[in-house]
């Protein structure tokens, strides 16, 4: 189930979408606020898995803000092995498969407020240094995979998109 789960997850981010205009993200579960100068612009769904991406959206900026969740009850697997399968799918990538991808170990983190395990990675995606973090958590009967990444240029700049996305993320119980 693991596998399948996480292959529905991959498959689903490189599939078709749609672009929303809409400044905040409410669904019947999951809500957060996109800051100026960011956007909404990919929201999917396949089966039980919803994938939805945030761009810093400025002039020449590389801010990238992705949450997939599972409408599974909590994941039967690991977030370790979660971790992992998305080390691997990253890897693997086409894009990044010369990226000279570099991911730290897996260790214990938190995602406003909730417990979760994260990775780090480095990478030179067009020979511009990046940096990013896989973040997977289980909370209130979901399972979540969030991805922040961005040229090291635009650190600072990426870093208050990704602080207000973060402090504004909540889920709720009701389906």
């Amino acid at each position: 189930m693991t596998r399948l789960l996480l292959g529905f997850w991959m498959a689903f981010l490189f599939t078709g979408c749609f672009v929303s205009s809409g400044k905040n993200l409410t669904t019947s579960d999951v809500y957060f606020t996109c800051p100026d100068g960011w956007k909404i612009t990919e929201e999917k769904q396949f089966a039980a898995v919803t994938y939805v991406s945030i761009e810093n959206k400025e002039f020449g900026s590389s801010g990238l803000f992705t949450v997939s969740w599972s409408e599974i009850d909590e994941f039967d697997g690991d977030l370790d092995d979660l971790i992992a399968e998305s080390k691997d799918f990253h890897s693997s990538s086409i894009i990044l498969r010369n990226a000279n991808l570099q991911f730290s170990d897996t260790y214990t983190g938190e995602f406003n407020g909730i417990k979760s395990r994260q990775t780090d990675y480095t990478m030179s995606l067009f020979k511009i240094p990046h940096q990013g973090r896989i973040i997977a958590f289980n909370v209130k009967g979901k399972t979540f995979v969030i991805t922040k990444q961005g040229a090291d240029d635009d650190l600072n700049e990426n870093e208050i998109g990704f602080d207000i996305l973060e402090n504004s993320f909540r889920v709720t119980e009701e389906f």
